[in-house]
């Protein structure tokens, strides 16, 4: 089975028809898209893709995008992701209302759209964490796959260890998921410099997911295009993308912890990352990205380039 290698595209950067020219389709499987609106109408909720910002519709360069990206070779899938960390409660309220027409409006938007995947990134607060929700969920997920598998479309998840109780019932459902392996440490909650995302615990967390029955040729281990910045003056962490880095330095960083002027910052360097990239080739699905945007445009120090190079060798 090839490897995938799946990135992510968030809403809230570059608009869709910037990516179509510049984004190097031949370092990617999946582009997926983050995140779809959850848009409440008379009718009741009907799905969305536009950039941060736009009130209604759809993102205008969607569908030069998909064209784009099926053009393609090999041909890159584009996937929907719903949900995500600021969308998890209006797609949990939505899912518990009625999970199998959402599942239904979902496929349907995925296929009028000629999307390739869709992605359920069901990332509510512990405390919103409810029983109904976790069963409705399963509900959902029985539903859409096989609405998206009748039309050789994939169903995928994004999912972690520290919130796993909805996702286990329904492992099977799913054509591969992709462990969020990163902020073990909670880089943004501690004044003193952490790194969050090392190695060895992140593979554990792709171990875990085996442990609990996922097939390791479907699990794609997630990595960072960022670290985190610690200034001299007793704060928690900030997040600072690795493009940022790379601008501020001036150079490729070769370790995982760096000084940046009078900061500290930890983050993957490219090779953690290339490790990362030659563990998941040899004992899973493959590597997931977060993000895409955050990495250099510098072809030479490129985290997704040092990816396609472990990947093509």
């Amino acid at each position: 089975m090839a490897k995938r290698v799946v990135g992510y595209l968030p809403h809230y950067r570059d608009p869709l028809s910037y990516w179509t020219s510049t984004l190097d389709f031949s370092a990617l499987t999946h582009v997926t898209l983050a995140f779809a609106s959850l848009d409440t109408e008379a009718c009741g909720v009907e799905i969305h893709y536009r950039q941060k910002g736009a009130t209604s519709g759809d993102e205008p360069g969607l569908t030069g995008f998909v064209k784009r990206a099926h053009e393609s070779r090999p041909k890159v899938k584009v996937c929907l992701a719903i949900g995500g960390a600021s969308g998890s409660d209006a797609l949990g309220a939505e899912i518990v209302k009625d999970p199998v027409g959402l599942a239904k409006k979902v496929a349907k938007y995925a296929e009028t759209n000629e999307l390739d995947c869709i992605d359920v990134d069901q990332e509510e607060e512990e405390a919103k964490r409810t029983d109904v929700l976790d069963a409705a969920y399963g509900d959902f997920i029985r539903a859409l796959a096989p609405l998206l598998h009748g039309m050789d479309k994939e169903l995928t998840a994004a999912v972690s260890r520290w919130k796993p109780d909805k996702v286990l019932p329904v492992i099977g459902e799913f054509d591969f998921m992709s462990p969020m392996a990163y902020d073990y440490n909670l880089a943004d909650s501690s004044p003193t410099p952490v790194q969050a995302s090392p190695l060895e615990q992140s593979e554990e967390e792709m171990k875990w997911w085996v442990s609990k029955g996922a097939d390791p040729t479907k699990l794609v281990w997630g990595v960072p295009f960022y670290g985190y910045q610690w200034v001299p003056n007793g704060q928690d962490g900030e997040p600072i993308a690795y493009r940022t880095i790379i601008d501020q330095r001036g150079s490729e960083p070769t370790e995982d912890q760096i000084e940046l002027g009078t900061s500290i910052v930890t983050l993957n360097s490219s090779a953690s990352i290339r490790s990362k990239t030659r563990i998941a080739k040899a004992n899973y699905g493959g590597v997931m990205i977060w993000e895409l945007w955050q990495d250099t445009t510098n072809l030479n120090w490129s985290l997704l380039q040092a990816i396609k190079s472990e990947m093509t060798q």
